[in-house]
């Protein structure tokens, strides 16, 4: 018994080839790495006695993210809209809660918008 025929080897080539050029269009065209539309994310908060909380959340989405609030998860009377509530895909804003000092500890703080929600932590230093 001989081995594969020359036309079957050719055949399995053609289609190993083909395969292998449809998984890299799939990476290419993002068919297999689809970004979310709106995805928000408290990427850094800061505690200042003078100031409050200070959060910058960023829009990892692929659309712009509208009616964005950032508000202390013991406190939802204080918030926050970054850029007047707004983040551009692959943007990064900033707000600083309203009322002044939030007291020593951790603090929870929550993003939403769009869909999308975030939280994260501060510690407030006495």
């Amino acid at each position: 018994m001989k081995g594969i025929s020359s036309i079957i080897a050719t055949i399995l080539i053609l289609v190993i080839t083909l395969g292998i050029a449809g998984v890299v269009w799939g990476f290419m065209s993002g068919f297999f790495t689809a970004r979310t539309a709106v995805q928000l994310i408290i990427t850094d908060a800061e505690c200042t006695a003078s100031e409050g909380i200070t959060a910058w959340v960023t829009n990892d989405g692929s659309q712009e993210a509208t009616g964005v609030t950032v508000e202390l998860s013991s406190n939802p009377a204080s918030n926050c809209a970054p850029n007047g509530g707004t983040i551009d895909s692959a943007a990064t804003e900033s707000c600083t809660l309203s009322g002044g000092s939030p007291g020593t500890g951790y603090h929870q703080i929550r993003a939403s918008g769009s869909g999308s929600r975030s939280s994260g932590s501060v510690y407030c230093p006495g």
